[in-house]
Order: structure tokens, then sequence, then C-alpha cells
């Protein structure tokens, strides 16, 4: 009874890790997508 709790257990982990993993890097990937700068503009600002 006690390894099939553990197996249930183990489970149902890793259906939660593969769940957090596709979240987060869905999030990473949005943070970095490809940004086009415009330099000119850019030193606009700082100046």
């Amino acid at each position: 009874q006690v390894e099939t709790t553990q197996k249930e257990f183990n489970i149902k982990m890793e259906k939660y890790i593969k769940l957090l993993h596709k979240a987060f890097n869905s999030n990473i990937a949005k943070a970095y997508k490809d940004i086009i700068f415009n330099i000119y503009l850019i030193n606009q600002i700082i100046v």
C-alpha cells in the first residue's frame, strides 16, 4: 500500500513539474522576444 501511494505521488509530481516547466518556459520566451532597438531613439532618451 505504501508503494502504491509512493507511485501515485511520483506520477502526480511529474505532472506538476511538467506543468510548471511549460508555464515558466512560455513566460521566459515571451520576455526574451527579439526586440529591434532604434539606436537613434535610445541615444535621444539618454541625452
